[in-house]
């Protein structure tokens, strides 16, 4: 039998161990119930990121009916002066997670500090507000003092797609 269906059994195997490692991660994937992009331009503590997601976990409700309620943090650390940029590769691997996160549309709501808000909100990536952005200070939770002066914002879903490529590049 082996000398015969070596090859037969070898592929056979192979292509059954990718199927049931492929159900595993889709049946064991955490979902959250909430994605929150936090982009400032200074690097903050796990200690502080960590109650941040704590605030939000506090005032959030359970979407996906799973008994509790997960809180994704996407930290970007940018920097608007190419000066301040302690390492080039950080700052690059932030501004990619940071566009595809846009583009996916995964985080509906940001928190960024005023430098990087007025810059994204003059490019009209974030929807506009009738008295200007809320402070994550203005809120009832515990946030760390250094997060207090932050903006929270929505993303602005009324941005041109790629479908209208005349009107997409004018954008961009």
């Amino acid at each position: 039998f082996w000398y015969y269906y070596k090859i037969h059994t070898i592929i056979a195997v192979i292509v059954i161990g990718a199927i049931a490692s492929f159900v595993y991660e889709q049946l064991t994937k955490e979902t959250y119930d909430y994605h929150i992009a936090l982009i400032s331009s200074q690097t903050l503590s796990f200690e502080d990121e960590a109650l941040l997601t704590e605030a939000f976990i506090a005032c959030g409700n359970d979407l996906d009916r799973n008994g509790t309620v997960d809180v994704q943090l996407l930290t970007s650390t940018l920097s608007a002066d190419e000066g301040d940029v302690a390492d080039a590769n950080t700052q690059m691997a932030s501004v990619a997670r940071l566009m595809g996160d846009l583009d996916l549309g995964t985080s509906v709501v940001f928190i960024c500090d005023d430098d990087i808000y007025a810059e994204y909100q003059e490019n009209g990536v974030f929807a506009e507000q009738e008295n200007g952005p809320s402070k994550l200070g203005d809120t009832s939770q515990e946030i760390p003092a250094v997060l207090t002066d932050y903006n929270i914002c929505m993303l602005d879903f009324d941005r041109p797609d790629e479908s209208d490529s005349d009107e997409y590049r004018e954008y961009y």
